[in-house]
């Protein structure tokens, strides 16, 4: 039953780790059942215990600590939507043992990032919007976006198909979307910063992100859209439940909303079709790591810029190696355009 809440790719690491932790409740309170606060406060409990152990001992990293511990929160998390690394004991724990324990940093930095150069540059060689079908249309947005922004396909899947707004800016329109619900933890929290914004490119328009989204809506404005997503709203003060659709539907009736795994797929799909095989995830990792080495910034402000809730999440999981060919490459791109 737990697995059905994983993603097919973490249930390998996840089955053994869930295991772990249950064989120590059952130990502990038996196969009877037990009140929901009982559950939570056990595994606040375990969290707090096999944290402090590893301080302690030292005998772990802090990357495997946190795989440890982020099976079980985030897994009680969807079920319960009780998040308990947020509990203040359990967060002055793991900034303890961020300072604590070593890291694996090297090995995780050693892998390269894909050269988003290149990728852009067949992005340009395809036919304008208005000669590629609407499912190649559907994907090259998807993957702009991804781009852009570095947003997870999960988020791009959590925008209403109405939810957005269009300003005029300094370098151009400015396309501003609003996710129901994202894994960025900076968009969950914050919401100053909840919108996600994508910046026209006036210097072509064949890659531009913004340019790509009004070409998409004017295709897809007159389909019947299935009302498939529900979620809480105020209505004249009140709190009342909406109904809603994605913004990247389907091609055919009834044009329901597409599951994030179907546009991970498109990307996926897409970028193999006129490039070579890469997935959203790599394009996730490159972006960020690229933007920094072309702006010479720290990992602070570009964990800040890409929303990223802590600096060390940016630094130990995405930021990738770029290799002397891309380095290259982008000292030789000309810098006339505009930066923005």
């Amino acid at each position: 039953m737990v697995s059905q809440l994983w993603q097919p790719s973490t249930i390998h690491m996840y089955k053994s780790r869930w295991k772990t932790f249950a064989n120590e409740y059952i130990r502990d309170h038996g196969e009877q059942p037990h009140t929901r606060s009982n559950f939570i406060r056990f595994a606040t409990s375990w969290m707090m215990q096999i944290t402090s152990k590893a301080i302690a001992e030292h005998n772990l990293y802090y990357e495997e600590l946190n795989d440890k511990t982020s099976c079980v929160s985030g897994t009680i998390n969807r079920i319960f939507n009780v998040i308990i690394s947020e509990d203040p004991a359990v967060t002055k724990l793991r900034e303890r043992a961020k300072t604590v324990l070593l890291r694996r940093l090297p090995a995780k930095i050693s892998k390269e990032c894909i050269d988003i150069h290149e990728l852009l540059h067949a992005i340009n060689d395809q036919p304008t919007n208005e000669k590629l079908s609407l499912k190649d249309l559907r994907g090259k947005l998807a993957t702009l976006m991804i781009i852009d922004e570095a947003v997870r396909p999960s988020t791009l899947q959590a925008i209403l198909y109405d939810e957005y707004d269009i300003t005029a800016g300094k370098y151009g329109d400015v396309l501003s979307c609003t996710p129901l619900v994202t894994k960025d933890k900076h968009l969950a929290k914050d919401k100053t910063k909840k919108p996600i914004k994508f910046q026209e490119f006036k210097h072509n328009q064949k890659i531009c992100t913004v340019a790509t989204f009004k070409d998409y809506m004017d295709r897809t404005q007159t389909f019947p859209k299935t009302q498939d997503i529900t979620y809480a709203n105020i209505v004249n003060g009140r709190p009342s439940q909406s109904k809603g659709c994605s913004m990247f539907i389907g091609i055919t009736k009834p044009h329901a909303s597409l599951a994030t795994t179907t546009i991970a797929g498109e990307i996926r799909k897409y970028i193999t079709k006129i490039y070579r095989k890469i997935n959203a995830k790599e394009i996730r990792k490159a972006t960020p790591s690229i933007i920094q080495f072309i702006n010479k910034t720290s990992d602070d402000d570009i964990a800040q810029a890409f929303r990223w809730n802590r600096t060390s999440t940016y630094a130990t999981w995405y930021k990738h190696h770029i290799s002397e060919k891309i380095k290259t490459r982008i000292k030789t791109t000309p810098t006339d355009i505009p930066k923005h």
